[in-house]
């Protein structure tokens, strides 16, 4: 099933040569994409949806069809690899997202950066799969498309105040469009609400938003504050040292080093970052040693 948004293109036509069932959506300025993916998953009758968006592939779909005949009533949502290429075909990042679930159980009320969310109060077992989602956009694409963005995310927060998933999506986007105080506002606003459930993301997002803003105490604040949610969490350690380091107090930088690479790694399907491996720590430790050692040279 294609729902279409209002291409310009012949996209309609290739999918209905496809025997696709196509589908249209009034696509009214800033627009929902959670309403535009409703109209096919309402539409649809297979036992479970995939959702892709046009400029998506899956690398080994019938790996994610074998492993959807393979589980039991039990589960009904599939976390996917997710992988965005930028223009050149290269890779730039890779997490999870849930994109495949059984039909009924889940789905989208917001307008920006949609997620499944249970029809009714609590989803079933959720199951892992390393099947690649390649998000390839193409070369020419419109760069016009942060401001409807943001506007979406905004009208998300407004009819949404409870739901903390708007909020950190919408401090992630004002960060990116380099509007950092209002970033850390819509933070602060966030470590405010019962169903908050992101605090160290969020407190790194602050945090780094602070820095831009040349505000390094208020930036370290921010990355304690959210090491009291996550102590286990080797990310934040890293990034606290960093700060230091670049600070030339390699001293402390050391301490925080050493304590983060005896720290396991993240388990929790979360992309492991270059920051986070221990080559990366140990490259490091070696330039706060040389640090130190120059500095005691010039002491001397």
């Amino acid at each position: 099933i294609i729902v279409d948004t209002g291409s310009s293109d012949n996209t309609v036509a290739i999918a209905r040569a496809h025997d696709a069932v196509v589908l249209h959506y009034d696509w009214q300025a800033p627009g929902h994409k959670g309403e535009a993916r409703m109209v096919g998953i309402n539409a649809a009758q297979g036992d479970w949806i995939v959702v892709l968006d046009a400029d998506e592939v899956i690398d080994q779909p019938a790996r994610l069809r074998e492993h959807l005949l393979s589980l039991n009533a039990d589960y009904d949502i599939v976390n996917v690899k997710f992988t965005n290429y930028d223009h050149t075909g290269q890779p730039e990042l890779t997490w999870y997202q849930s994109r495949v679930f059984r039909r009924g159980r889940y789905h989208y009320i917001y307008r920006e950066h949609e997620i499944p969310l249970p029809v009714k109060r609590y989803g079933g077992h959720m199951t892992i799969l390393d099947v690649n989602f390649e998000h390839r956009p193409p070369s020419n694409r419109a760069t016009g498309k942060l401001e409807p963005m943001l506007r979406r995310l905004e009208l998300d927060v407004e009819e949404h105040p409870q739901d903390h998933h708007p909020l950190y999506m919408l401090a992630r986007q004002y960060g990116h469009c380099n509007q950092h105080r209002k970033a850390i506002g819509v933070c602060e606003r966030y470590m405010s609400l019962e169903s908050a459930n992101f605090q160290p993301d969020v407190c790194r997002v602050a945090g780094i938003c602070a820095d831009e803003l040349g505000d390094r105490q208020l930036m370290l604040e921010w990355f304690y504050r959210g090491l009291a949610y996550e102590p286990m969490r080797r990310r934040l350690w890293v990034e606290i040292a960093q700060v230091y380091y670049n600070a030339h107090q390699y001293a402390p930088a050391l301490e925080l080093l050493r304590l983060a690479s005896n720290l396991p790694l993240p388990v929790d399907q979360r992309e492991v970052l270059p920051c986070e491996e221990l080559a990366y720590i140990c490259q490091l430790i070696e330039a706060c040693r040389m640090g130190l050692a120059s500095e005691h040279h010039h002491h001397h």
